[in-house]
């Protein structure tokens, strides 16, 4: 377990500013539909960053080009249908997806990423931050868009040549994929040095926690790939994955880490609230209103 000293509450945002914003595009050319609708909806979440937060809109914008070349897997082309209804009866109607590709190829991802948010006003607001064009050409050049090329080209960032001790660690609802190999001491966290991730001096050394206790400081090189939860959440899925990874690299450590209680998976999760009833028995209150 980590020390509870080295934990902090944890951080919702507030008021995220339009400067905070960063402008992605997402080429959808050849790639499964359901697949890159995860990713656009993960981005617009917000779910890409240590401060995302449920309630906030905490994401980013998206351009997705080439909307018109996706690809649908298997027979999906001809057998999947979308129904319309304008409200009168006898007007629903139903269309392929080949038919609305020639149509409107923009609504094939947009109907894809709008399932896959919340059913809630806040997922209507996500939602306009999405900017869908069916060729490659789109209207945003002066917001100056970053190609958004998926957490695979982070993660294989070290060269192929060096061989690499790989693992993967949980806490909560994150996430880290761990490449360990022998180095300086340099820590890369989603592309970013450690202190610029993390943020905060707490949670950097609750991440590395498992380094101290092998005593590998400035012995070892780490490239993490660090998804889903939060900034706790995300440290102690590092920290999870680090072990296992030292362990990999050294059974002789393995007993100074299970000492520590690193290599087993923090299963603690905050009690939340259920939906229903008060009482075993009681009802909800009756108004004759």
């Amino acid at each position: 377990m980590f020390p509870l000293s080295l934990f902090m509450k944890t951080t919702l945002a507030k008021n995220v500013q339009l400067k905070d914003k960063t402008w992605y595009v997402v080429d959808a050319k050849d790639q499964v539909l359901g697949r890159i609708a995860v990713k656009i909806a993960n981005i617009l979440r917000g779910r890409h960053k240590p401060t995302y937060t449920p309630h906030v809109d905490t994401g980013d914008y998206v351009i997705v080009i080439n909307a018109d070349k996706v690809r649908l897997t298997g027979s999906k082309e001809e057998d999947k249908t979308y129904m319309f209804f304008t409200g009168w009866v006898g007007t629903a109607y139903r269309r392929t997806a080949a038919a609305m590709r020639t149509r409107r190829p923009e609504f094939l991802v947009t109907h894809a990423v709008k399932g896959m948010l919340p059913k809630n006003r806040l997922a209507n607001d996500m939602l306009l931050k999405l900017r869908v064009y069916a060729g490659d050409k789109h209207e945003h050049a002066a917001s100056n868009p970053i190609p958004f090329k998926g957490y695979s080209t982070v993660y294989f960032a070290m060269s192929a040549k060096s061989p690499a001790i790989t693992a993967v660690g949980r806490r909560k609802t994150a996430s880290a994929r761990i490449r360990l190999t022998r180095g300086t001491g340099t820590i890369s966290i989603n592309g970013k040095p450690a202190e610029e991730y993390l943020y905060t001096e707490a949670l950097v050394k609750a991440a590395t926690l498992p380094i101290r206790t092998a005593g590998l400081e400035g012995q070892v090189d780490v490239i993490v790939l660090v998804i889903g939860g939060g900034p706790n959440g995300q440290a102690g899925a590092i920290s999870h994955g680090l072990a296992r990874a030292i362990q990999k690299m050294d059974a002789t450590l393995r007993a100074p880490l299970k000492k520590e209680g690193l290599l087993t998976r923090d299963g603690r999760m905050r009690e939340r609230k259920k939906p229903g009833r008060p009482g075993a028995r009681k009802r909800f209150q009756f108004s004759k209103r």
